[in-house]
């Protein structure tokens, strides 16, 4: 049986545009008070990449917290009781005979009731 697992390709997208955003306010920064020797903060602007350099460390902590969650999740998933994934099945539970075109946790469909307990019955046959 497959095991769910928890995608962290949009944190790392958001770790990386946050480091980006840090790199660019930090250059702007080194460049008004070394290069051209002016005062900083002096103009509106530096204010905007101050703000940037901010708005990036925040993406940064966000995405670094959702990473080692979903990496802790997913080992849960992984190692959990007798291999069931209960979100998934409690997803699943929820949806039968619905049409629903966002499904959550790995959600399957059934049109009723006695297909899902089927599905149960014959994928942890082992256990029951």
């Amino acid at each position: 049986m497959e095991v769910r697992q928890i995608s962290n390709r949009k944190n790392k997208i958001c770790f990386c545009v946050g480091f980006c955003m840090c790199i660019i306010s930090t250059i702007e920064m080194l460049l008004i008070k070394f290069y051209f020797k002016s005062k900083w903060p002096g103009q509106n602007i530096d204010l905007f990449f101050l703000l940037l350099g901010i708005i990036g460390i925040l993406m940064i902590l966000i995405a670094g917290v959702n990473i080692v969650s979903n990496i802790e999740i997913n080992k849960y998933l992984k190692n959990s009781a007798y291999g069931i994934d209960y979100q998934k099945e409690i997803s699943t539970y929820k949806i039968i005979g619905k049409n629903k075109k966002k499904i959550k946790n790995g959600a399957l469909e059934f049109e009723k009731y006695s297909d899902w307990k089927e599905y149960i019955e014959k994928t942890f046959e082992a256990i029951i």
